[in-house]
């Protein structure tokens, strides 16, 4: 539709439908406006707390070097004396 039409079809409105259509629109505007003015704020509120903080890797190396890591492999005698208690050991 060209721009020509779509200004015809606002002219051809009845009163009612003027306004009708003028309620939806600003409705719409304000919904807009809030819900931008509400993305600013809370990307301005995130971009503070993330300049403050230490960065998400450093607090990662953070906790890790806090706790010692637990061994991975048990030695082979008390593998053997797990199994046996199972009733699976030799």
């Amino acid at each position: 539709m060209a721009k020509r039409e779509l200004i015809e079809g606002y002219r051809r409105l009845s009163d009612e439908d003027r306004r009708v259509f003028h309620r939806w629109l600003i409705g719409n505007i304000v919904v807009g406006a809030i819900s931008i003015v509400g993305l600013i704020a809370i990307a301005i509120g995130n971009s503070s707390h993330f300049n403050n903080s230490p960065s998400l890797t450093q607090r990662n190396v953070d906790v890790s070097t806090q706790f010692k890591a637990a061994p991975l492999m048990e030695s082979s005698e008390s593998t053997r004396h797990h199994s046996s208690r199972n009733g699976y050991g030799h």
